[in-house]
């Protein structure tokens, strides 16, 4: 039985890997919550469970939004 791709998503936010997004297979677009502060400097890191041919994850664009804090 052959298993399809599983990629990961590790964002790496001044330095310090934090926990990682599986991404959902064969979707367009992908959503997941990161919250940093202002400066922080982030970077992303990409990983492949499986090595099959012709697998592989293509970004073309990455968006982001800044929520409000809520006061309770």
């Amino acid at each position: 039985v052959q298993k399809i791709p599983r990629y990961l998503v590790h964002p790496i936010v001044n330095g310090q890997d934090r926990w990682a997004a599986s991404l959902p297979p064969y979707m367009n677009e992908f959503i997941f919550p990161l919250y940093i502060d202002n400066g922080d400097n982030v970077s992303l890191r990409i990983e492949s469970t499986h090595r099959y041919l012709g697998s592989n994850l293509d970004i073309y664009s990455i968006e982001y939004r800044k929520n409000k804090q809520l006061t309770l």
